[in-house]
């Protein structure tokens, strides 16, 4: 009798309503050399309306390691913590079904899992870092404050989050911050400061598909990535995980991230803008007005709007008289 080959990786993809793009992800990952019996596919399905299950089936008659679960309503962002609670590896990879790997990708990924199954270091497997780190495959972080100093707010993207499957059954209280939507940075924020550090891998394992507009919509960017991410780092400042120089470190960078999006979100909502954008100035108000580069930055946007404001009218008689 044969026994059971143990899952390595547990790919845990959380969808509501786009089987079309959950389609294209799941054809690229099982088309992936590297996808074999040590990966697993978990989809939770957020009781989409749009023939997801169909779409998924196709998959789950063809491989054993493809398992489909649909909520019975639409239970919103708790279904990141419900996909995970379905896998069986030891490694559980957070991902948005809109996220596949390019050539080598899958199989780095394992590699790198299988590198430090034994110490189970916290691994996490992050597209993006600031930009003084990005030349840098693997960031050791001895600390919250230093992963933070590398990763700052790029730990939102859902995708960043992944951890040893033990870790995150220690976790309690999985939903404390579900208002946030983002509970996975208080996942990793709780990891490292449990296990007292990280390891970053930067190197690049994903790809995206470009979502068509109002795709990734629902929620207002900077009411979650400025106010609902700042408000999770507060309360780990309360409790000594997070020093107050690394929060304010952290803000002037973000500030300074954000200049081109806040200018451009605000001036032009309509164009290739998914995101809500209502209240959002209170929002940067309340965690930037200390900081110089604020006051430069709403300077330049009111310049904006007033440039905006002169030359539409001219910009309008010049349609009009073009369309006669």
């Amino acid at each position: 009798m044969t026994t059971p080959q143990k899952i390595l990786l547990s790919i845990c993809i959380p969808t509501y309503n786009r089987s079309a793009i959950l389609k294209d992800t799941m054809e690229r990952i099982v088309a992936d050399p590297a996808f074999d019996n040590e990966v697993e596919i978990i989809i939770s399905d957020n009781n989409s309306t749009d023939g997801t299950g169909d779409v998924v089936k196709a998959f789950t008659e063809r491989f054993s390691n493809v398992h489909y679960y649909r909520n019975e309503t639409n239970i919103f962002d708790r279904n990141f913590q419900t996909v995970l609670s379905y896998a069986n590896g030891d490694y559980l990879k957070l991902q948005n079904d809109y996220i596949y790997f390019p050539e080598g990708g899958l199989a780095f990924m394992k590699e790198e899992i299988r590198n430090y199954q034994s110490t189970r270091q916290p691994l996490f497997f992050i597209r993006k870092v600031r930009k003084r780190r990005m030349k840098q495959d693997s960031i050791v972080c001895r600390s919250l404050d230093e992963y933070i100093l590398a990763v700052s707010y790029y730990s939102t993207w859902l995708s960043s989050f992944g951890c040893w499957h033990e870790d995150f059954r220690s976790l309690t209280e999985k939903d404390r911050y579900f208002h946030t939507s983002l509970q996975q940075v208080d996942w990793i924020y709780r990891i490292i400061s449990e296990k007292k550090g990280a390891v970053i891998s930067t190197h690049p394992v994903f790809e995206t598909t470009k979502l068509p507009l109002g795709a990734r919509g629902g929620y207002n960017y900077f009411g979650v990535h400025v106010g609902k991410y700042y408000e999770i780092m507060l309360d780990f400042i309360k409790d000594g995980s997070i020093s107050t120089s690394v929060y304010n470190r952290d803000r002037k960078y973000t500030l300074w991230m954000y200049r081109e999006r806040f200018i451009r979100y605000i001036l032009f909502p309509k164009k290739g803008n998914y995101f809500g954008m209502d209240k959002s100035l209170r929002v940067l108000w309340h965690y930037y007005k200390v900081f110089p580069l604020f006051y430069l930055i709403m300077f330049v946007f009111l310049l904006a709007l007033v440039l905006k404001t002169v030359y539409y009218p001219f910009n309008l008689l010049i349609e009009a008289i073009k369309n006669k």
